[in-house]
């Protein structure tokens, strides 16, 4: 990754850079109320500096972490943020903590890989009379938003979070696409993972996230809210801190 791709990615919370420069001294850890030295491996310490003066002009930033190779090169918090080890509702970056587990899922045969129809976990949960394409309806569609389905996000989001069953709702809108074909936003779609991996384990999808993803990094990943039927919300409100964040970021 050069220079330039290093810049878009720090405001998103971390970035990984690669660089065949020679290494300087290490630099001091920093606290939570002080930012890292900018003069760091393979990335330009002037750059690094307009980039965080520019991140800190974001009312709505709160931190930003900045590893190479396991190695914290800065952490800087700003604008009221947390601390970097408190667990904070990571909101949408949630679907992808999701998709990591269903990998994680089917390299351990709990699902058997992405083609698997959805039909085949959710039969008791779909419409009685249903669109001929939900049977064609595979957990790789839904981890690339390209289920086809009317989405469950923005003008649609309330309705569904209100509805008494998530799953049963969300399998239930029409098809405004076929599958596979266009890509439609859904947090319906990532919810419908965290319920698959959790029928086809037995496990709540909490229990899976401890042992597959926050035991191996050393990371604490706590319990996030669940829909009616105990399903841990699979596209948002997951709690991480940003230090958690980035080793999840490394993998």
């Amino acid at each position: 990754m050069n220079a330039l791709q290093a810049i878009a990615f720090i405001p998103l919370i971390l970035v990984s850079c690669g660089s065949s420069q020679p290494a300087p001294p290490p630099v001091e850890q920093p606290t939570d109320n002080t930012a890292a030295a900018p003069q760091t491996s393979g990335l330009s310490p002037p750059i690094m500096a307009r980039t965080v003066a520019s991140a800190e002009e974001l009312d709505r930033l709160r931190s930003i972490i900045v590893l190479r190779d396991g190695e914290v090169l800065a952490e800087h918090r700003f604008n009221g943020g947390p601390r970097l080890d408190r667990p904070v509702n990571i909101k949408s970056a949630s679907k992808s903590v999701l998709s990591a587990l269903a990998g994680i899922a089917i390299e351990r045969g709990v699902l058997s890989g992405v083609d698997q129809p959805v039909v085949t976990v959710f039969s008791a949960d779909a419409p009685s009379d249903p669109d001929p394409r939900l049977e064609r309806l595979t957990l790789g569609n839904l981890l690339s938003m390209q289920a086809g389905i009317e989405r469950t996000s923005g003008q649609y989001y309330g309705r569904w979070v209100t509805s008494p069953n998530w799953v049963r709702y969300a399998l239930s809108r029409p098809f405004v696409a076929e599958p596979g074909g266009a890509m439609l936003y859904s947090t319906g779609n990532s919810h419908l993972v965290s319920a698959m991996l959790t029928r086809a384990s037995g496990r709540s999808t909490h229990e899976p996230a401890q042992d597959w993803l926050a035991e191996p990094l050393d990371i604490s990943i706590p319990q996030w809210p669940r829909d009616g039927q105990g399903v841990y919300f699979g596209g948002n409100d997951m709690l991480m801190s940003p230090r958690a964040m980035a080793r999840f970021g490394e993998l």
